[in-house]
């Protein structure tokens, strides 16, 4: 399951991300259920290998940094 950490925008979760940028975490197995609509910069921290996604809004793919 993937988690919203925060974000800059309503308080509750939305039914879309369009240029919202959020923090998400989970585990490598929900790298494949992250949004591709979110805000350029938001990111991806996976908990169980250490690595970490920040979202390019440009060509709408999670980045490894």
């Amino acid at each position: 399951m993937i988690t919203p950490v925060n974000m800059d925008g309503p308080l509750r979760e939305p039914e879309s991300y369009k240029g919202i940028c959020v923090k998400f975490r989970g585990i490598h197995a929900d790298f494949s259920s992250l949004p591709t609509d979110c805000g350029n910069g938001s990111g991806f921290y996976e908990m169980d290998t250490g690595d970490y996604y920040m979202f390019d809004e440009h060509n709408t793919e999670w980045v490894l940094q």
